[in-house]
């Protein structure tokens, strides 16, 4: 799970594991986990004593390239009854963390999602404005080309209009592998790449 700022991460996922059918959380809170955690969580999880166990991991954007190595065989091959939550603030957990899990983004604790974005209040921009991921949803693909043409041309804009689009969707509560999609291509145009080629691979994905 991965909370924006204002998300009140911690508190939500504690809530909702809280919520779940569990009869015991392991929560490993540890700062900073190491390897020898992970083994103790492998053999703890093995022993087999429990019904169902959700094992919470947080501020996974802060474990070790060697502890997440140890965690990925845990996350590949689970215990039985166990499931894992991994949470963090950001996006950036390391790859071989996230290519294993399923995403959700939790957006600001307690906003309405018919609530003016903060994104359109920061964006100071004049030139384009922000469309919402229904509007991009409603457009032809030749449109959404055109669209992605004019974002490329502007990178400030085109970070604004991709974050815009995701905390569209995380309002109304509508996980989807877009969703991931749009995080990569926010990742990707920070370095040197073919932003208008990203943008079309995104717009060839909205169905």
């Amino acid at each position: 799970m991965i909370g924006a700022p204002g998300s009140n991460l911690t508190n939500r996922v504690h809530t909702w594991i809280q919520e779940q059918p569990a009869t015991v959380c392991i929560h490993v809170s540890e700062t900073p986990i190491r390897v020898e955690h992970i083994r103790t969580l492998h053999t703890t999880t093995r022993a087999g004593t429990h019904t169902h166990a959700i094992v919470w991991i947080p501020n996974a954007h802060q474990l070790h390239a060697s502890v997440a190595n140890a965690l990925l065989k845990f996350l590949e091959e689970p215990p039985p009854n166990i499931s894992t939550v991994l949470s963090s603030p950001s996006t950036d957990v390391l790859e071989t963390i996230r290519s294993r899990c399923h995403h959700f983004f939790l957006n600001q604790a307690d906003t309405p999602s018919d609530k003016p974005s903060a994104l359109s209040w920061d964006y100071s921009h004049t030139e384009h404005e922000l469309i919402d991921f229904e509007t991009l949803n409603s457009y032809s693909l030749i449109q959404r080309f055109n669209h992605s043409e004019i974002m490329a041309k502007d990178k400030i804009y085109c970070e604004y209009q991709l974050l815009f689009w995701l905390e569209w969707l995380v309002k109304r509560d509508r996980f989807s592998p877009i969703m991931n999609l749009i995080v990569e291509k926010i990742k990707k145009i920070q370095y040197n790449c073919n932003i208008k080629l990203q943008l079309d691979e995104l717009m060839l994905s909205i169905h």
